[in-house]
C-alpha cells in the first residue's frame, strides 16, 4: 500500500474525509498490546499526509444529530490541551513527559525549540527548517539517524566515535538524543576537516572538536 495524500479545506473537512476513504485506502492490524489485544482489530492508514487550507476555520466537525454519535472534540478540550500539554513545561505529579517536555526543550545555542522556529520563521518565513521535535530518538533509532547522516556527507562511520560521542556527551551529562544532532554534528566535523584541508573522518577527537562547538553551553564530563 502506499501513503495517503489528502487535501481538505478545513480540519472538519478532514476528518470526514479520511473516515470516508479509510475502508479504501487502510490495512487491518491486529491489536497485540492493551485492554483489546487479539480480540480486536483497527483500520490504520498506511501512511498520511494532510494539507488543510484553511486551519483555524471549522476546527470542531459538526455530526448530524440523528446519527447520536458525539463529535470526536470540544474546543475547550483543544484549548486546555494547548494550554497545559503543549505550552507548559512543568510536570504533574507522577508525570515523567509530556510534550511541552520537548517543545520547551533548550536549544545548544540559546533559547528553546519553540523560540528557535519563531525566530527562523520571522527571518525567512518560507524556510523548511522551522521543525519542532516532540519525541526523542532512543539509541537505536539515534544510530541509524547517525549512520544514514554519514552515508548522505560521505564520510566514513566509526564505531569507537560514536560510542565516545554517546557516553561522554550525553549519558555523562543527561544531554537528551534529538533527531537532528547527527546531522549537525556530521557537518561541523565535515567543516572542520575541510578547514583543515583533511579528509572528512570521524574520530573522539573531532566529535570533541564538533561538540564543543556545537554544545556551546556545556562541556563534555
Amino acid at each position: 500500500m502506499v501513503p495517503f495524500l489528502l487535501k481538505a479545506k478545513t480540519i472538519a473537512d478532514a476528518w470526514f474525509q479520511l473516515i470516508y476513504n479509510i475502508f479504501d485506502n487502510s490495512y487491518t492490524q491486529t491489536i497485540q498490546k492493551g485492554s483489546f489485544e487479539h480480540d480486536q482489530y483497527r483500520l490504520q492508514y498506511p501512511g498520511l499526509a494532510v494539507f488543510i487550507e484553511h486551519p483555524a476555520e471549522d476546527m470542531i466537525p459538526t455530526i448530524p444529530p440523528a446519527l447520536g454519535i458525539p463529535p470526536p472534540t470540544a474546543m475547550q478540550y483543544i484549548e486546555d490541551y494547548f494550554v497545559n500539554y503543549l505550552m507548559n513545561p512543568c510536570l504533574s505529579e507522577n508525570e515523567t513527559y509530556r510534550y511541552a517536555s520537548r517543545i520547551h526543550h533548550p536549544m545548544p545555542n540559546g533559547g528553546t525549540q519553540l523560540e528557535r522556529a519563531i525566530q527562523l520563521l520571522r527571518e525567512t518565513p518560507l524556510t523548511n527548517q522551522a521543525i519542532v521535535e516532540v519525541g526523542s530518538p532512543d539509541e537505536k533509532i539515534f544510530f541509524q539517524i547517525f549512520l544514514n547522516e554519514c552515508k548522505k556527507s560521505n564520510i566514513p562511520f566509526d564505531r569507537n566515535a560514536f560510542i565516545y560521542l554517546l557516553q561522554n556527551w550525553y549519558k555523562n551529562n543527561g544531554r537528551s538524543l534529538q533527531s537532528v544532532h547527527p546531522r549537525d554534528l556530521i557537518r561541523t566535523v565535515v567543516a572542520i576537516c575541510e578547514y583543515e584541508d583533511k579528509t572528512p573522518q570521524l574520530s573522539p577527537e573531532l566529535i570533541d572538536d564538533a561538540a564543543h562547538l556545537y554544545f556551546v553551553s556545556t562541556s563534555a564530563q
